[in-house]
């Protein structure tokens, strides 16, 4: 049966669309970040520790609504890459900021990031953009919150 001919039983909810999206969102990121070796979720954290310099471990996990221990080895490799380095933060917290050659590879992911928003987004006129990302806030919200009971 060609995939023309099969039925999706889940075509149109939005779990579903949303996961489609994802898979397929994080395939295109894949494939720019890396030819800089580099992992979607490594040029996240990359940014965000840029745009938020001497921010820790916790400020990061809070921020994208994760668990701290999930950035262990995340930190741990742009460290080792000589991307990101550590320094004593307040009391046992550990800041992180840029390196320089992060700062270079940086340079080329924000590149990167352009392009990804430039051609994901093409289809959609500015007002669109906006109503999805707002879209898009709402259910991250809503699923951040959601109660199984």
């Amino acid at each position: 049966m060609s995939l023309a001919e099969m039925n999706d039983p889940l075509s149109g909810s939005l779990c579903h669309e949303l996961r489609k999206t994802s898979v397929a969102v994080m395939g295109a990121m894949s494939g720019e970040f890396g030819q800089w070796n580099l992992k979607p979720s490594e040029a996240n954290l990359l940014k965000y520790v840029d745009a938020n310099p001497g921010c820790t471990q916790s400020d990061i996990a809070r921020a994208h609504r994760n668990n701290a221990t999930n950035l262990v080895s995340l930190i741990a490799r742009l460290e080792r890459d000589q991307l990101l380095k550590r320094a004593p933060g307040d009391g046992r917290a550990i800041a992180l900021s840029i390196t320089e050659k992060g700062a270079a590879v940086l340079a080329k992911v924000d590149a990167g990031f352009q392009r990804l928003e430039d051609q994901l987004g093409s289809q959609l006129t500015p007002d669109q953009r906006r109503l999805v990302i707002d879209a898009l806030r709402t259910i991250c919200k809503a699923a951040c919150h959601y109660d199984k009971s």
